[in-house]
């Protein structure tokens, strides 16, 4: 379960690619073993550093179909200007559809992975920044350390900003 301030979060994430209430969501991602990483991920654990452009969805290749489905419901339809999606081989990522919806501008990106579990596709596949995760269950981040340090980094930027003004 997320804590408020996460849940909020998470929810203006979904309006931002206009994907309806969180609740819902979440039962659809559970259905589907389906998780977000990358930057949509770190925007709900610190959602001062950007706004994301793109949202990417890891799904397994079992039940991508059902929640490319799901997605089709919500309004979003695969990408016009992407003739031929990128294939991955025989690694841990299958196939990325990029999927648009009219009237919104940013994107998203159906990453449907040979795995069961796709946090094993990108824990082999990235690192850094698209090690945070987003459950149906709540938030992982698998470099708490290096999160840590930029918070810390990023408080203290804040604090000489508005230190600085008093000077």
């Amino acid at each position: 379960m997320l804590p408020s301030v996460a849940r909020a979060r998470f929810q203006k994430l979904l309006n931002m690619f206009r994907l309806g209430d969180a609740e819902s969501f979440k039962r659809e991602m559970d259905v589907c073993d389906c998780i977000i990483s990358g930057s949509a991920a770190l925007y709900v654990i610190h959602p001062t550093t950007f706004v994301p452009n793109h949202l990417d969805f890891y799904v397994p290749v079992d039940s991508a179909f059902d929640f490319e489905y799901a997605l089709h419901k919500l309004g979003y339809r695969k990408d016009d200007d992407e003739d031929n999606p990128p294939h991955y081989g025989n690694g841990p990522i299958l196939l990325v559809l990029r999927l648009r919806k009219a009237g919104v501008v940013p994107t998203i990106n159906l990453i449907i992975t040979s795995t069961t579990n796709p946090l094993k596709a990108i824990v082999q596949f990235h690192t850094t920044l698209v090690m945070n995760v987003i459950t149906s269950e709540g938030i992982i981040c698998l470099y708490t350390l290096l999160y840590r340090v930029a918070h810390i980094l990023l408080l203290l930027k804040l604090l000489y900003t508005n230190l600085s003004g008093c000077l």
